[in-house]
């Protein structure tokens, strides 16, 4: 039996495997190919829900080199300009100045008309709230991909934006989301409390 069913507590595999049976997606994985449970579509480039943006990256900014290191921009990192794909591009960082690279950005719809088991509207921001907690905890839970973000944020009711540092690539997008929780019911505990709520440790 899980210790909890609070998806930022328990992280045994058997608290895993029950909560994957009572959670409703976000989304799931069949095989080895990701499907929208919650979401209206899984982002891809070809829909428009996943890019790459160029920006202006600042000495001493967080970036991933072209090795796929999460670093600092100094003298003597290779980086990824912006546009370039792979290691036959890349650059040394000499100078003094600013660069540009890419930014990996992508954008989850949900679907319409969600909402939680009390009837209240699921929307973008429970999720906004779910990586707000995520790093609270960090780096107890879903460490790699907090490193690596840079903002995680409620564009509208139905739509979360993910940024990432510039350089970094993924292929995995749809794991990017953070599983929504209700800011509804949540929002008055701390984390700490949370972690001891038994509402929201046994009947989440």
């Amino acid at each position: 039996e899980p210790g909890s069913l609070f998806i930022y507590s328990d992280q045994s595999q058997a608290a895993r495997n029950v909560r994957e049976a009572i959670y409703d997606g976000p989304v799931d994985m069949l095989g080895f190919q990701a499907a929208p449970v919650i979401l209206s579509e899984i982002p891809d480039q070809a829909n428009g829900g996943v890019a790459f943006e160029s920006v202006t990256v600042a000495p001493g900014t967080s970036m991933v080199d072209s090795q796929g290191g999460l670093v600092s921009l100094e003298q003597g990192v290779q980086y990824l300009p912006a546009g370039c794909r792979e290691t036959g591009c890349a650059q040394i960082y000499e100078g003094e100045d600013s660069i540009q690279m890419d930014q990996l950005v992508v954008q989850f719809r949900l679907r319409p008309g969600l909402q939680w088991s009390d009837g209240a509207p699921l929307t973008a921001d429970d999720s906004q709230y779910s990586y707000e907690i995520a790093r609270q905890m960090y780096p107890r839970v879903r460490q790699n991909l907090i490193i690596h973000t840079t903002l995680y944020q409620a564009q509208d009711a139905e739509t979360i934006v993910w940024r990432g540092v510039p350089g970094y690539r993924d292929p995995a997008h749809a794991t990017f989301i953070f599983q929504p929780l209700p800011r509804h019911a949540w929002d008055s505990f701390s984390v700490e409390e949370l972690l001891v709520n038994e509402n929201v440790n046994l009947t989440p």
